[in-house]
């Protein structure tokens, strides 16, 4: 049954709510955002793919890594029919926000471990070809920038900053086990209810279906805080990552 007009708009409240709440790196909200924008089709692209635009050229530097690898999630996993249109859609308008997104990095004075990881994001979209060359290009040119060379505030990257985890949402089971003690360490006990309530409020208007949501209540529960630092690598929560 197509979305009428109330629907598509209570869907854009609640994923731009939750993209401006999401400012730390975490595996299951970014996952959860994946699986509404694939539930919701074609259709919700449309509304939504500018969501996500906004969401990250507003984001201050520190908060800009969470919502581009939530783009950089959707790209990836959400296939068929659905994931050629969000491609689409985002073809024309996610190199301008990448673009924003270096020059707010630079204008904050941000750790250059965030460059470090936008630009590894931007050359695995390069590998698998999922942007076209021409939009990449424009990335390019941003990160290549001589502002942004050497220089204040980008100095030389710390060894071993590692890709962010690509969210494979088929392959969750392949995570690597932390040791209990450091588990312990990324654990907020309150730190299911934004998402429960979130997925309380989906469920309700029929964003998201009863099996997404108990997926999701159960994901929130097991899954451990990522380090509330973002300028730090992300192997606590990394499937794969690239040395």
């Amino acid at each position: 049954m197509a979305s009428t007009p109330s629907d598509t708009a209570e869907l854009v409240e609640a994923y731009a709510e939750h993209l401006s709440e999401l400012t730390t790196i975490l595996a299951r909200d970014i996952r959860l955002l994946t699986d509404i924008a694939r539930e919701n089709g074609s259709q919700a692209a449309h509304a939504l793919v500018p969501v996500l635009v906004q969401a990250i050229t507003a984001a201050p530097a520190t908060q800009i890594l969470p919502k581009i690898y939530v783009v950089d999630s959707i790209l990836k996993n959400v296939k068929d029919e659905v994931g050629q249109t969000y491609r689409t859609l985002l073809a024309p308008v996610i190199a301008d926000a990448v673009v924003q997104a270096y020059r707010r990095c630079l204008a904050d004075n941000a750790s250059p471990t965030i460059k470090a990881k936008l630009d590894k994001v931007r050359k695995t979209w390069a590998e698998q070809q999922l942007v076209p060359a021409s939009e990449l290009a424009k990335m390019e040119a941003a990160a290549a920038a001589p502002a942004l060379q050497g220089a204040s505030p980008w100095a030389a990257p710390a060894p071993g900053v590692g890709y962010p985890p690509t969210y494979n949402v088929m392959a969750q089971q392949h995570q690597p086990q932390q040791p209990q003690h450091q588990q312990q360490q990324h654990i907020t006990h309150n730190a299911a209810a934004p998402v429960a309530s979130l997925l309380s409020n989906l469920l309700v208007q029929g964003v998201i279906g009863p099996g997404t949501a108990a997926q999701a209540a159960t994901t929130a529960v097991a899954q451990p805080h990522h380090q509330r630092d973002p300028s730090v690598t992300t192997a606590t929560i990394t499937t794969t990552t690239t040395a």
